[in-house]
């Protein structure tokens, strides 16, 4: 006679905590995805609030509005950090001037 799989869905069962151990836990790659999606989702749900048209914006949306503004200009930071190294001067002087443009950019963020 052929046992049939019990698939355990309790996530306070002991099985179902060593399947999401070994899957989450145990496997680096798997928690750096699932980490990496929670990070976009994040990212996504800011960028929802960004260039709202309303006319009498909320605190929220004010809010949002700030953090879009921050990480863009972050961006640009960090974009225009790395063109000197982009455009084949690689040098000690071109490195460190963008890691010390990265870390301005961060540190002001």
């Amino acid at each position: 006679m052929k046992k049939d799989r019990v698939l355990v869905t309790d996530p306070r069962s002991p099985a179902m905590r060593d399947r999401l151990r070994e899957r989450f836990i145990e496997r680096p790659a798997v928690m750096k995805r699932v980490l990496s999606v929670a990070a976009l989702l994040a990212v996504g749900v800011l960028a929802a609030g960004c260039g709202s048209d309303e006319p009498e914006a909320s605190s929220t949306t004010d809010w949002a509005d700030g953090v879009c503004t921050a990480i863009n200009t972050w961006t640009d930071s960090i974009k225009s950090a790395a063109d000197p190294i982009k455009s084949g001067d690689i040098s000690e002087d071109s490195l460190q001037s963008a890691a010390d443009d990265v870390k301005s950019a961060t540190d002001t963020i």
